[in-house]
């Protein structure tokens, strides 16, 4: 009874595949270009001395 159920519930709720669904998630706005910004070595490592130092 399990199968046939599973199988006309996949027969009747098919999931509908369209090019929106088939991408992947990301958050904002499409970049513009691109561009890529390297950021500074010493501005990471201050950034992350100041969260360990803010933990303590």
């Amino acid at each position: 009874i399990f199968w046939l159920l599973t199988w006309v519930a996949e027969y009747f709720f098919k999931s509908k595949n369209n090019k929106q669904k088939s991408q992947f998630y990301e958050c904002g706005f499409r970049a513009l270009s691109e561009l890529n910004i390297q950021i500074n070595l010493n501005f990471s490592i201050v950034c992350v001395f100041l969260i360990l130092y803010d933990v303590e």
